[in-house]
């Protein structure tokens, strides 16, 4: 029986929609494993034993704090020390000397096994672990960066300048070779398909605007999208912001509104979307996807947005570039220009901008099932 294991010590329900679902969920069916485990910490809250056929194992305090980093995840280790030789295909996220470490203590009782790290990286602030001034903790710290390597089978990244980063890094921490590979996150379609949403074609859409995401974090930057939309004449579109408020953000709300009343019956905060069915309804309604934010990796929003052929307008962040392929899908605008995003969704609102850009797209290359057979070939072939 062939057995593929994630380890992610905060796995909540909210993650059935994400990566650290998705990605073991797909990846070990490519794989053709007969089980599929997600490990994660029960801390506060509990979870079913099993979803969609994958298994959820409770490691109760698998990660605990501890001043030295190497003992952070004691009880997991424990569990490899039982269990390793079970799991044919062990799986991370994120790479820093923890993960590395378990990958470590993984191989040390499974040397037949294959170890993956998803590295969920930002490109714009990729690891660096080997800082030390100390040269003796500096060598050691080399050490162990050249001996952990060698027990990760394969490391993918999520976008193209990541990717290219990590290639020509000259920090030894992020050197992989040939183990770096480049997997950009995908799109449910089985869960599409059960859901049976009849998907709309430009024509049928709205004169609708969307966004997506924890509004007013700093990292989203809401409030450089409210300065566009207030310099914006909207004329007969509407926009809609989906997503929890933060408590602080309300007075920005309330600021914008008294300043714009006009924009009142425009511009409509409707909260959190947990249920993905009706998320995706707003996905399929709308014509067009904006995104502020400060910085991302591959956020999610970007290849749902594609998914139901939303034009995207979007800072200059993360995966927006790989998306919106130099203007094909979509424009770039700098990261806090309010200025040049008023004007990208004015040019819309006018019919300036050609917005019906998806006639020959095919959505199949989005889906998991799809992206995750670069890594699925990587660990088959190694």
């Amino acid at each position: 029986m062939t057995n593929f294991t994630l380890y992610f010590p905060e796995f909540t329900e909210e993650h059935y929609g994400k990566d650290p679902f998705l990605v073991p969920f797909y990846l070990g069916k490519e794989l053709k494993c007969d089980s599929i485990n997600i490990l994660y910490d029960r801390r506060e809250h509990t979870l079913p034993k099993e979803k969609d056929g994958v298994h959820l194992i409770d490691i109760p305090n698998g990660h605990t704090k501890s001043s030295k980093w190497y003992l952070s995840y004691k009880v997991m280790y424990a569990y490899l020390w039982h269990h390793a030789k079970e799991i044919d295909y062990f799986m991370l996220f994120f790479d820093c000397p923890e993960t590395r470490i378990l990958g470590l203590v993984y191989k040390l009782f499974n040397p037949k096994g294959k170890c993956y790290i998803k590295m969920d990286a930002n490109p714009y602030d990729l690891p660096d672990y080997n800082f030390h001034h100390c040269w003796i903790k500096r060598w050691l710290f080399g050490c162990f960066d050249k001996w952990s390597k060698k027990k990760i089978d394969v490391i993918s990244c999520e976008t193209q300048l990541a990717f290219q980063k990590l290639n020509k890094s000259k920090t030894s921490w992020n050197q992989w070779g040939k183990k770096l590979v480049y997997m950009p996150n995908g799109f449910d379609d089985a869960l599409c398909s059960h859901f049976a949403i009849k998907e709309k074609n430009i024509v049928e859409k709205e004169k609708l605007m969307i966004t997506v995401g924890r509004l007013g974090t700093p990292e989203k930057n809401t409030e450089m999208l409210l300065k566009a939309l207030a310099k914006t004449d909207l004329k007969d579109w509407k926009v809609i912001l989906i997503g929890t408020i933060q408590e602080d953000f309300k007075d920005t709300i309330n600021k914008f509104y008294s300043e714009n009343p006009n924009k009142k019956s425009q511009v409509t905060f409707v909260g959190p979307i947990y249920d993905k069915k009706e998320l995706w309804e707003w996905y399929n309604r709308s014509k067009v996807f904006l995104l502020s934010s400060r910085y991302e990796g591959f956020a999610l929003v970007f290849v749902e947005s594609q998914r139901f052929n939303n034009f995207i307008i979007s800072t200059s962040v993360g995966a927006a570039n790989d998306v919106i392929q130099k203007g094909k899908y979509g424009r770039l605008v700098p990261i806090g220009d309010a200025d040049a995003m008023s004007r990208e969704i004015q040019n819309v609102v006018d019919g300036k901008t050609n917005i019906d850009v998806y006639k020959h797209f095919d959505v199949s290359v989005l889906s998991w099932e799809y992206r995750v057979k670069t890594v699925a070939n990587k660990l088959i072939n190694l």
